[in-house]
């Protein structure tokens, strides 16, 4: 999990700065583990800043999360037979980090349960780094100009995300559909909710990138499911 969130950092420290300069900001730092996204909750800051109602905001940020569905379909395999309390802890801290944390693990020998275990280390790393960096911005956001600093920052974590996806089967059509949406968006200006870009470019990523042989669901249901070890 370390590498993975190093590359957040930035955008968990700009996460922050939005915190800060938001209409509450101690509500707005203690959405950091419900949302357990920061997409979601950038969206959510901005639209409360925007004057958007509470329940607009809200729908925004969970329409965001909706990709989450998919990351929980997938990883099925990996808490079939639990406890109800199981599950429910494992669904809260689902997010992209975690499900390829998971994703890495399960083409590994080894039972469900050290699966399992090790999904639930990766989301206390996850969970420690994340809530001290989103912090850590909130608080130098507050100094002032140290916000606008912040802000060159969330371009270089994006490119620390994104490129490694330019490899895998249909990354460069996704990437360019997400680039092209957000183009077209920013054209229209204020036309269109806070955070509705984003929801778009996600959309138009996961319709360009998809293919069937690469599904998330299938390749880690598969990689889980054909191993003996998964049955007992």
């Amino acid at each position: 999990m370390t590498p993975l969130a190093i590359a957040y950092l930035p955008f968990a420290l700009v996460l922050g700065a939005a915190v800060a300069h938001s209409p509450d900001p101690l509500a707005g730092w203690a959405a950091t583990l419900p949302l357990y996204g920061g997409s979601a909750h950038l969206a959510l800051l901005a639209s409360l800043s925007a004057g958007s109602a509470a329940a607009t905001a809200a729908s925004v940020a969970l329409l965001i999360n909706l990709r989450l569905v998919a990351y929980s379909t997938s990883l099925t395999p990996l808490f079939a037979g639990s406890r109800r309390w199981v599950r429910l802890l494992g669904a809260a801290v689902v997010v992209d980090p975690t499900w390829m944390i998971a994703q890495r693990r399960g083409e590994r020998a080894g039972t469900v349960a050290q699966r399992r275990a090790h999904y639930f280390g990766a989301a206390a790393a996850l969970t420690v780094a994340w809530l001290a960096a989103v912090t850590a911005g909130a608080l130098l956001g507050a100094v002032g100009p140290a916000a606008g600093a912040l802000a060159i920052a969330v371009p270089l974590c994006m490119l620390s995300i994104v490129l490694p996806h330019l490899r895998v089967p249909g990354g460069l059509r996704a990437v360019a559909a997400a680039v092209l949406v957000v183009v077209a968006t920013t054209q229209i200006g204020d036309g269109l909710p806070a955070g509705t870009e984003i929801l778009l470019a996600m959309v138009a990523a996961g319709v360009a990138g998809w293919t069937p042989a690469n599904r998330p669901g299938r390749r880690l249901g598969r990689r889980l499911g054909e191993r003996p070890e998964v049955a007992s």
